[in-house]
């Protein structure tokens, strides 16, 4: 075989692991592929060909789905809130529009979904689901435990796979979800509805008790999240912060304002840092450890600012559509994870957080605040 054949297939096959077919999608694939080589990305897209067709796959493909296919949409490899919300949230574009589908997913990221308004069922064990009904299955991407659910128990059903072969570069998710959506359903809108449109989707119900909704809106109310588990993406200058605004709002005739503080059990320490500051006109409330995911999505809608580091938070930010002041480490990846429509502030620290000093931070809070109107 002629070395430009060769040469022609390898390259093909590192594009369909590195690229996406929509332009309008994000991507920097630099750094994944400095980091693996061709070799490597070119094993793992073969992997991934010939177990499909072995598992009598590559005939069961489809470009389109009907809308009128009963469907299954398998989402098993991912278990973090974070990146769930963003690859399921195009579903928003099928909202309301008479498509009967259905979700497995992990059940870590079951309490995201329970109380969602386009799955009709959300599902974390094969066991409760009636596998003879689904016409269609939808793979949100290649991997080797989506395909060996669907060669194991969906074994003849046509399918449909979003991200295709894509694997590894850093990329757009929410955005990717969403021209995928709008290719595979045929919904036939624009790039420029798309990017409109796009943003992290949550549905929920959840009601905060009375008790908590009274203290939250007693002064206008933004949110911190605190604490995380890597170091280098734990903001430690949040008390400087908080007695700078606090310090700006005695400047402006004592103007009163309540912080709600968001995360995980693990940010005890960074919540009680930030509550034990004497302050004159701000009320601090820590609900660290004492809300839920989707409590934290009701609080976060109350507040309309978020201030925070990359991070599961940000994204349900996002979803509430807060605007936000962000934190990311390394690389500039505001393009990935914040929507374009929501001119939100961002900030690249480098190696760690804390290079960005709370003086930095103060006054694009301040500007979005509009203090004067309180």
């Amino acid at each position: 075989m002629p070395f430009s054949i060769i040469k022609t297939y390898i390259d093909d096959c590192v594009r369909l692991g590195t690229s996406t077919p929509y332009s309008e999608v994000p991507i920097d694939a630099g750094p994944y592929l400095s980091r693996n080589s061709k070799l490597r990305i070119v094993r793992k897209f073969l992997h991934k060909y010939f177990r499909l067709w072995l598992g009598g796959q590559h005939a069961l493909h489809r470009k389109s789905i009907p809308h009128n296919a009963k469907i299954l949409w398998l989402y098993t490899s991912k278990k973090t809130f974070g990146d769930a919300n963003l690859e399921l949230s195009g579903r928003k574009l099928l909202k309301d529009r008479g498509i009967s589908i259905d979700v497995l997913v992990c059940p870590e990221v079951y309490p995201l979904f329970k109380e969602d308004d386009i799955f009709e069922h959300v599902f974390t064990n094969l066991n409760e689901i009636e596998r003879s009904q689904y016409t269609h299955i939808i793979l949100s991407e290649y991997n080797y435990k989506s395909i060996k659910l669907k060669i194991k128990h969906f074994k003849n059903v046509p399918y449909s796979c979003l991200f295709g072969y894509f694997d590894g570069p850093a990329r757009n998710q929410f955005y990717f979800s969403y021209f995928a959506i709008n290719d595979y359903f045929s919904l036939k809108l624009s790039p420029e509805n798309i990017i409109e449109l796009a943003r992290p989707y949550i549905s929920s119900h959840t009601t905060l008790p009375y008790t908590l909704r009274q203290s939250l809106l007693t002064h206008p109310l933004i949110a911190i999240g605190v604490g995380g588990i890597d170091p280098g993406r734990t903001y430690q200058n949040w008390p400087e912060l908080v007695n700078l605004l606090d310090e700006e709002l005695s400047q402006k005739g004592n103007k009163k304002l309540n912080i709600a503080l968001l995360g995980a059990p693990d940010a005890y320490e960074s919540a009680d840092r930030i509550a034990s500051i004497p302050l004159k006109n701000i009320t601090v409330i820590s609900l660290v450890g004492k809300t839920n995911i989707l409590e934290s999505y009701q609080v976060l809608k109350k507040a309309g600012i978020y201030l925070g580091c990359d991070g599961g938070l940000l994204h349900i930010a996002h979803a509430a559509e807060c605007f936000t002041i962000s934190i990311f480490r390394e690389h500039d990846y505001s393009a990935f994870y914040v929507p374009g429509n929501m001119h939100c502030v961002s900030f690249v620290a480098g190696s760690n957080a804390n290079n960005i000093t709370a003086g930095t931070m103060l006054p694009p809070l301040l500007k979005h605040l509009c203090i004067d109107t309180f």
